[in-house]
């Protein structure tokens, strides 16, 4: 990726078709904290100039250095790659459209997509404390839901209906 790509005014970055995983292009908005990151990165280069460079050369494999600071922060085995699996998640949990996730991330097809948007026990007990505040609600849409006991439901229903 060249400085160029990065545009500060728009806070954007242009992924051309041909260099990204899926070879499509698109353009990604950036968070204030990558915007931060990356004004630093572009300190003193040129548009044409890389913007991940070791002596004006492209770093083009970060492994080495990956797995050295993984170790350092105590998480080796941590792959570039889960941040991918994260940023899906976060985003769909956080409210992003799923289309508009599937596009920032790159997938291509729904499928794939949810391999990503991985279902965890904690989204699972989440489902269900919203349940229950839904169960709890006193006030839905301008009238006021009020449970019926079971005797109730019986006593309206139909006589057909009621010996099935």
């Amino acid at each position: 990726m060249r400085c160029e790509h990065v545009d500060l005014l728009n806070n954007t970055v242009t992924l051309y078709s041909g260099e990204t995983k899926n070879r499509e292009g698109r353009t990604v908005a950036l968070t204030e904290e990558c915007r931060l990151l990356v004004t630093e990165l572009r300190k003193g280069k040129q548009p044409e100039d890389f913007l991940f460079a070791r002596n004006g050369e492209p770093v083009r494999d970060f492994r080495g250095t990956w797995d050295a600071l993984t170790k350092a922060a105590g998480l080796p085995g941590l792959l570039l790659h889960d941040f991918r699996r994260s940023a899906v998640r976060n985003m769909i949990r956080r409210g992003v459209p799923q289309k508009t996730a599937r596009e920032i991330s790159g997938h291509k097809t729904d499928a794939v997509f949810s391999r990503y948007n991985i279902v965890s026990d904690a989204d699972i007990r989440d489902a269900a404390r919203k349940i229950e505040q839904g169960a709890k609600a006193i006030i839905h849409s301008s009238f006021i839901v009020e449970a019926e006991s079971p005797a109730e439901t019986e006593r309206r229903m139909p006589a057909s209906l009621k010996n099935q």
